[in-house]
């Protein structure tokens, strides 16, 4: 009786503890959300270890993965809806720059909505492109 409640309490506790140590890697927020950038962006160049800034039909790349995206939405005169790899990310006002968040894609793909303007590109290590 004494073994099976103390293997009982001690398997309880290892979850617990497990519980504890795991939370630190499993945040809700890890991503940054995607938003408009004011003044200049720390980090953010043409071709970086990084980050990449590009603009519609530009491209970039990263030495590094995760690389932080910065995309000038373009100025079109009303807000943009920025989709990057098939997935919105928000809705901008024209002519800023915007953070896009962290990605790891070999090929980042950008596109806007509705502005007719070309798609930015940001490659990362591991694409031989």
């Amino acid at each position: 009786m004494k073994r099976q409640k103390w293997l009982a309490d001690s398997s309880l506790l290892l979850a617990g503890v497990s519980v504890l140590l795991l939370s630190g890697c499993l945040t809700i927020d890890s991503e940054p959300a995607p938003k408009v950038v004011q003044g200049q962006q720390q980090g953010a160049s043409a071709n970086g270890f990084l980050s990449a800034q590009v603009a519609p039909g530009g491209s970039g790349s990263c030495s590094s993965a995760p690389c932080t995206i910065y995309y000038r939405t373009p100025d079109v005169g009303h807000p943009v809806e920025v989709v990057v790899n098939n997935f919105i990310v928000g809705t901008f006002p024209p002519g800023k720059v915007v953070n896009l968040g962290n990605y790891n894609d070999p090929t980042t793909i950008i596109s806007t909505k509705d502005a007719g303007v070309p798609n930015a590109y940001v490659n990362m290590p591991g694409n031989s492109l």
